[in-house]
């Protein structure tokens, strides 16, 4: 941001937004938001200009075409994301952007193909109430389970997961005064940060004191759980108050996933609805999720979708699962239903054998109405050339359509259907 360039760009920009704009015959102005933005107008101008794509992380997966000379229309470019977040999990993907020698291929790579984290929503209460503080000298922060008060019992063969499996008594206020004063001392100790999770600890573990039991009351979840929703998300809205200029991501997830009934969450706090979505394939569940999506729009200024897309050989998927066309279809409709940050577990196989699911995933997440075939087409014919590149394609639309029409159909399917994730643990999938 120089004097030339605040002389002719007088827009707004999001922060990793960008515009590419042509003062004069002599001159080219990439400018962004913020660095992000700048960074993501030079890919942009790479990739619009130059031809440049970026397959898959590494050298191997660079595209750079020789050009004798370069003609470029001097037409203004605004680009924005819309959706803010736009994060993968596994095999060191990017959650913050950065410049391209500090780091490894995979954290380049998203970063290229524009991903990145601007809520931070992951399971943190962990951390907000660590034991080892809070276990002698504030015992009635951690649950009744049981009957009995439950503390995290430290397993030397497993050093963090011992913390899961419990939640704070989120009817004793002074799970709100201590949470108020470690978060406060946390933006005190990083002032640039703008963001903290209010995430729940992962595989349930809720209190059943007497007066946490009176909020639930005998509500269940859709998957038979008691529903703590309202307890837990009054809760974070007495926290959440005290830092208006801050945003709060939690899970919508287990006991808290659905929506409360009797309270609206402060305009900062952003519930990610955890959910499978490939279970669009079934007409009746794709329903089910989008009324979902709009019982959770009223009571949330903005939403965050947590999506399963794993394709890791082995623990998870040995087979190529890609189902780029709904995955635009949900997208556009997450857009237009007001979620605007995404995140999926990823976890990539080491040969990339799933092809351009994650590549075109990005690109979607940057901008859901893109053209899904263009992008395929491409993809292919660059990877092998155009001659390969419709028999490679012609072999992605086959796993294309095992997995959103003929998998549907089966029993490993539809036992896992309003479940978070499919059983990744059954090799059934296999009998599609």
């Amino acid at each position: 941001k120089t004097e030339y360039t605040k002389k002719n760009i007088k827009e707004e920009l999001d922060e990793e937004g960008f515009i590419i704009d042509f003062p004069d015959d002599k001159n080219i102005i990439i400018y962004g938001g913020d660095d992000s933005g700048t960074l993501f107008g030079v890919y942009e101008f790479c990739e619009r200009f130059l031809g440049v794509r970026w397959l898959f992380p590494g050298e191997l997966g660079e595209h750079t075409p020789k050009h004798n000379k370069l003609v470029i229309p001097s037409e203004k470019i605004k680009e924005e994301p819309y959706f803010k977040s736009r994060r993968l999990s596994g095999r060191g993907f990017s959650t913050t952007t950065i410049w391209e020698k500090e780091t490894g291929p995979n954290h380049i790579w998203t970063n290229r193909l524009r991903g990145i984290g601007r809520v931070e929503f992951h399971h943190n209460l962990l951390n907000l109430f660590p034991p080892e503080k809070y276990k002698d000298t504030k015992p009635e922060i951690f649950p009744i389970i049981n009957g009995e008060r439950y503390f995290p019992i430290k397993d030397e063969k497993d050093p963090t997961w011992y913390l899961h499996g419990w939640q704070p008594c989120f009817s004793n206020p002074e799970t709100v005064n201590e949470a108020i004063k470690n978060i406060s001392e946390y933006f005190s100790k990083y002032p640039s940060r703008k963001t903290y999770s209010l995430g729940v600890n992962d595989s349930g573990g809720f209190c059943e004191c007497e007066n946490c039991l009176k909020y639930v009351e005998g509500k269940k979840t859709k998957s038979g759980a008691p529903n703590y929703s309202e307890l837990y998300y009054s809760w974070c809205n007495k926290i959440v108050e005290k830092f208006p200029d801050k945003y709060f991501g939690l899970l919508a997830y287990s006991n808290v996933i659905e929506p409360p009934e009797k309270i609206k969450l402060l305009p900062n706090i952003v519930p990610f609805i955890t959910q499978e979505r490939l279970k669009w394939a079934d007409e009746e569940f794709k329903e089910y999720d989008k009324n979902f999506t709009k019982r959770w729009e009223k009571v949330a200024s903005c939403l965050g979708w947590y999506d399963y897309i794993y394709g890791k050989p082995r623990t998870h998927y040995i087979i190529p699962r890609l189902w780029p066309h709904l995955m635009a279809e949900y997208y556009r409709f997450g857009y237009e239903n007001n979620v605007r940050h995404l995140y999926a577990e990823a976890y990539p196989s080491d040969d990339w054998r799933e092809g351009p699911k994650l590549y075109i995933t990005l690109k979607l997440q940057w901008n859901p109405y893109l053209d899904v075939d263009q992008m395929l087409n491409e993809w292919c014919e660059i990877a092998v050339g155009k001659k390969a590149g419709k028999y490679l394609k012609e072999y992605f639309t086959f796993w294309e359509n095992y997995w959103t029409k003929r998998i549907p159909k089966t029993e490993w399917f539809q036992k896992n259907l309003y479940g978070m994730y499919l059983d990744f643990g059954s090799a059934d999938y296999l009998l599609g």
